[in-house]
């Protein structure tokens, strides 16, 4: 388990894992450094209206929902993010449905990396639907 948490800790992506009802399981320190936390068990139990703004925990547990309802994974996409201040950064983000012994979905895997600075600057910036403005704010519950 050690190896494990020492390898989740030192990648560079940060990864989560929620059960069917988008509570939070586990994730890696970067991801707890993201929601504002320094340990990652203080994530686990709580759920994304727990970490982040009503919108953008919809928005979240809508995404989750459907990788767990079609058992489709939907991996590599980029999505930009809007935060607070106003400023952007760019994800690429991949959800895994996670399976029991029986084939049934019973938990979702998620990772997702920043990538600002690999996004080219002459690449024109798709104008945030006000979902998306909304969603992103990186106002965080503590």
């Amino acid at each position: 388990r050690q190896m494990l948490r020492t390898v989740l800790d030192n990648i560079p992506q940060r990864v989560f894992w929620k059960d069917r009802d988008s509570v939070y399981l586990g994730c890696n320190g970067s991801f707890a450094e993201d929601c504002g936390q320094t340990d990652p068990a203080a994530l686990v139990g709580k759920t994304d209206s727990d970490i982040y703004p009503t919108v953008a925990a919809d928005l979240y547990r809508a995404g989750d929902r459907q990788v767990m309802e079609s058992g489709q994974s939907k991996l590599m996409f980029d999505e930009q993010q809007v935060m607070a201040n106003g400023s952007t950064r760019w994800l690429t983000i991949s959800k895994i449905p996670l399976y029991d012994t029986d084939g049934q979905v019973v938990a979702i895997l998620g990772t997702y990396e920043h990538i600002t600075d690999r996004k080219p600057a002459t690449q024109p910036k798709p104008k945030p639907k006000q979902a998306d403005v909304k969603r992103d704010t990186g106002s965080r519950k503590k």
